[in-house]
């Protein structure tokens, strides 16, 4: 095994471009240095907007470009083979749905989309228990990068630097196993503001490393077909219903609620914007992004009319019973329904108590949740047994047959 004391530099599959770090969090970054081997590196350059969609194509064996923010321009001598999610699930869904699930070598958070897979259709064989976890007691594991070996590394250097990763440590991995690719957009924060992607954004450059952009528009054209249907059916703003989301966190058998107020950007919450239904914390004087932990009685002052515990992973994406399991229920909407104050909530009596999917969803989860959400919210409009996106036409894309 190697690890960064040995002088032992990676593979040339991948040229180093992605990260050279100095000075703090990322806002682009520089670097010009000569391997071993005496060829030249991959220049790292700062980005804005207009250079945002660059891929290039830059010598006749095949090496090209991609470039983001903010870990600028990352040169790739061909496709990488080997690769890892340390920057959070959504890397993951979105290397699977692109073809990519036999290169995966190493997850972020042990995070696997397999419910989606399930109700997809497509087969998995990979398990996911034997795949090394990079996260490990409170931090992220160096050791394991190395034993990975992968040739990219799909996250946001800034991401992994508010999590408690040291800029040697992202250097040296960077360096010596492979180059860090992404851009935190889940949620925003001080350090990801300026330059926060889209899902979809997010996604398109992932297909760009993997030069699988026709998958990738495949998805972008599937899930834009799903919002319109369900945009054209929605019922008038002035009927839809308000729909308090709660955080995990929350523990109703000890009357302690974390509420979740939905921002405007990141796609940890997109598929809750795109239900576009009424938050019923909005009014709150809250902060976006921040949990106030209330008790029955302020649930009770604002009363939705639905209730969904975000971050809820069901035994079945597919499943007709948007309710959750018994199991989940007995935790969840029983001891609601036992306390006095709780019996009296409007989602309680009408039934409406839900578990949310997932959180951060790359696209494949993302159809799912949004689908299940629609449902829940607005059961008149949209049956427990329809199906809003086509499963088949997800395997398809998936299995490079489109």
């Amino acid at each position: 095994m190697r690890d960064g004391s040995d002088g032992s530099t990676r593979r040339e599959y991948v040229k180093y471009g992605g990260v050279v770090i100095g000075g703090g969090l990322l806002a682009g970054c520089t670097s010009d240095s000569t391997p071993e081997d005496g060829k030249t590196k991959a220049t790292s350059e700062p980005t804005d907007g207009s250079d945002a969609e660059t891929v290039k194509t830059t010598d006749a064996d095949g090496s090209y470009t991609v470039t983001m923010e903010p870990v600028g321009a990352v040169e790739f001598e061909s496709v990488p083979e080997r690769w890892s999610n340390p920057g959070g699930p959504a890397y993951l869904d979105m290397g699977i749905a692109l073809g990519q699930l036999d290169g995966v070598v190493a997850t972020g958070f042990g995070l696997f989309p397999a419910v989606a897979f399930e109700a997809t259709g497509i087969s998995i064989d990979v398990n996911p228990d034997e795949i090394p976890v990079i996260w490990q007691d409170g931090g992220f594991d160096k050791e394991i990068f190395y034993e990975a070996d992968s040739d990219v590394h799909f996250a946001d250097p800034n991401y992994l630097q508010a999590y408690g990763m040291s800029e040697k440590d992202i250097e040296e991995v960077s360096k010596n196993v492979g180059p860090f690719f992404g851009a935190y957009g889940a949620r925003p924060y001080d350090w990801n503001s300026d330059y926060m992607p889209s899902l979809y954004d997010l996604f398109d450059k992932v297909a760009e490393v993997f030069r699988e952009q026709a998958r990738g528009k495949q998805f972008r054209q599937l899930h834009a077909e799903m919002l319109d249907d369900i945009e054209g059916r929605l019922p008038a703003e002035s009927d839809r219903p308000t729909v308090g989301v709660l955080f995990v966190g929350s523990n109703p058998s000890k009357g302690s609620f974390q509420l979740i107020q939905l921002r405007d950007e990141g796609f940890r919450q997109m598929h809750y914007r795109d239900a576009g239904f009424e938050d019923a914390w909005a009014s709150m004087d809250v902060e976006a992004g921040e949990y106030p932990t209330v008790g029955y009685e302020t649930l009770l002052d604002v009363d939705p009319d639905v209730l969904i515990y975000d971050a809820q992973i069901p035994s079945a994406m597919d499943s007709t019973e948007l309710r959750g399991t018994d199991e989940w229920r007995r935790t969840y909407v029983e001891p609601m329904r036992d306390h006095t104050v709780g019996e009296k909530l409007t989602a309680v009596k009408d039934d409406a108590v839900y578990p949310g999917g997932p959180p951060q969803a790359g696209p494949l989860l993302n159809l799912f949740n949004t689908e299940r959400t629609v449902k829940q919210v607005y059961p008149d409009e949209f049956g427990a047994d329809e199906k809003l996106f086509d499963r088949q036409r997800v395997r398809d894309i998936v299995n490079g047959a489109f």
